[in-house]
């Protein structure tokens, strides 16, 4: 199915897919951009850009495997707000935090493998941190996070990712 996309903004965080806008209208997203600016009272507020097509709901029944699929990774680029500081990520960094940790890890295991100890020859690791950008990418939204706040992140946008991966299975039975 070909969409038909247009620019869009809203100060108000997009679904991917919004389903419940509207009874007569399915709106999908792509390239959903944060950016901060200021308003007419000159206070700082979250802009998002983005590219919208708006579909029927039969439209959306009609869809194809493969269209499901783009849903799905259209979906894993829409900001979720991370409640414990506020910031805005995308489910897709999981992958980035995925092989970041990796390259932690694997030193540790093998470390420990060969019978090391690691608190011996790294004692200060657990407070080691690591700079976390947001979604806006902007320096003020720069966060300093240790090994076990990097972790909760991890886990955070995890499972933003299979609730958005169980969505898109859910929309396949609907296919099917």
């Amino acid at each position: 199915m070909n969409l038909t996309w247009q620019k869009s903004e809203s100060l108000i965080q997009p679904l991917a897919v919004d389903k419940n806008l509207s009874k007569t209208a399915i709106y999908i997203r792509k390239n959903i951009e944060v950016t901060e600016t200021e308003n007419e009272s000159g206070e700082t507020v979250t802009k998002y850009t983005y590219d919208e097509a708006i579909i029927t709901p039969a439209e959306y029944k009609a869809l194809g495997d493969n269209d499901a699929e783009v849903l799905y990774e259209l979906a894993l680029d829409t900001p979720v707000t991370y409640p414990t500081n506020g910031h805005i990520y995308l489910p897709r960094y999981i992958d980035d935090y995925d092989r970041e940790m990796d390259k932690i890890l694997k030193p540790l295991l093998l470390i420990t493998a060969i019978g090391g100890d690691v608190s011996t020859l790294f004692p200060d690791i657990a407070q080691k941190t690591v700079n976390i950008y947001d979604a806006t990418r902007l320096k003020a939204n720069k966060v300093s996070m240790n090994i076990a706040e990097l972790t909760q992140l991890f886990y955070f946008l995890y499972f933003q990712k299979e609730e958005l991966y169980n969505a898109y299975r859910e929309t396949l039975d609907e296919l099917l």
